[in-house]
């Protein structure tokens, strides 16, 4: 069970820097999926499976909006998938709040989002589990201020600043059908709702519980639970700056870095 925690939290790491550098739309979701899927069997590893699970749920909810808001971007501009053709669709495409609905429940794990309940829920559990389980869970933290960082760097990129879309295709951009968007609107509500399926304990009578153990406990979780969300902040407010206030800066640093970057890229 160690071997599988560790295995859970490198490809936790990994999946996240591999995620930092893609310009393909969907293969940005898809190595987020391989991270978070990370994180779900670093738990079980360290023993946590109704952690894992409930991280699962949540996350098939707003992965599925994700993959399904790509998805409706990529129709809209005849197919493209290349983020670098993209940019400046906000005021085209009103469903981009469903994919920034989508980044928030993954990213910044803020109330209302199911993201808030079940990845802090993991990271408590993996505190809890010992000295491994708080080394990984240092390491599930700083992970999340990737995932900040590349949730919102796709929807910069995607929906923000210039546009960059294909001239013959400018003009056609269009809203998708309601067949798309009204799955979109459901996965949007359920990426809220599952997130109070399992409210964690930590929140509950364990927090207010006189007993010694259980208010360490409860300290440590709320403890977690502020720095994973200032994480999620960060990489929120790293990635605005980047992308939003220095566009030039991402090429400079992949000019001087190139041979790291294309390995991740690749």
């Amino acid at each position: 069970m160690t071997v599988v925690a560790i295995t859970g939290g490198i490809t936790m790491v990994v999946g996240a820097t591999i995620a930092l550098t893609q310009t393909d739309i969907k293969r940005v979701v898809a190595y987020s999926t391989v991270s978070q899927l990370g994180y779900m069997i670093m738990a079980c590893g360290l023993g946590a499976y109704a952690a894992g699970m409930y991280h699962l749920l949540t996350h098939g909810a707003f992965k599925a909006l994700l993959f399904l808001g790509c998805g409706s971007v990529i129709i809209a501009l005849h197919h493209e998938q290349d983020m670098r053709r993209m940019g400046g669709l906000k005021d085209k495409i009103a469903g981009h709040l469903l994919d920034v609905r989508g980044g928030l429940a993954r990213a910044c794990r803020i109330p209302l989002t199911s993201g808030f309940f079940s990845k802090d829920n993991l990271l408590v559990s993996a505190w809890s589990a010992g000295p491994l389980g708080q080394c990984l869970t240092v390491l599930g933290l700083v992970t999340a201020l990737m995932t900040a960082f590349y949730s919102f760097r796709l929807v910069f990129v995607t929906f923000w600043g210039p546009s960059h879309v294909d001239p013959h295709h400018a003009d056609h951009v269009h809203e998708p059908s309601n067949t798309m968007t009204l799955p979109l609107i459901i996965l949007a509500v359920l990426s809220i709702v599952t997130g109070y399926l399992g409210i964690p304990e930590f929140l509950g009578p364990t927090f207010e519980t006189d007993a010694g153990g259980a208010a360490h406990e409860g300290g440590a979780a709320i403890g977690i639970m502020v720095v994973a969300t200032g994480m999620g902040l960060l990489g929120i407010a790293g990635a605005y700056y980047v992308y939003v206030l220095n566009p030039a800066l991402p090429d400079r640093f992949a000019r001087r870095w190139q041979s790291l970057v294309s390995g991740l890229t690749e």
